[in-house]
């Protein structure tokens, strides 16, 4: 999949992280570290 160079110059990730942050994307960025913070603490308590 990784190989085929059609799928390659179709989604690009430098292009995809090129444009500016819209809010939208903002927001999914938001929610991403709060999952991630939320994560943390859930594997900090189960730790402890």
């Amino acid at each position: 999949m990784a190989t085929d160079p059609r799928t390659d110059t179709a989604r690009p990730d430098s292009a995809r992280m090129t444009p500016p942050a819209s809010p939208r994307r903002r927001r999914g960025l938001i929610w991403i570290g709060l999952l991630v913070v939320a994560v943390a603490v859930v594997l900090a308590l189960a730790v402890y």
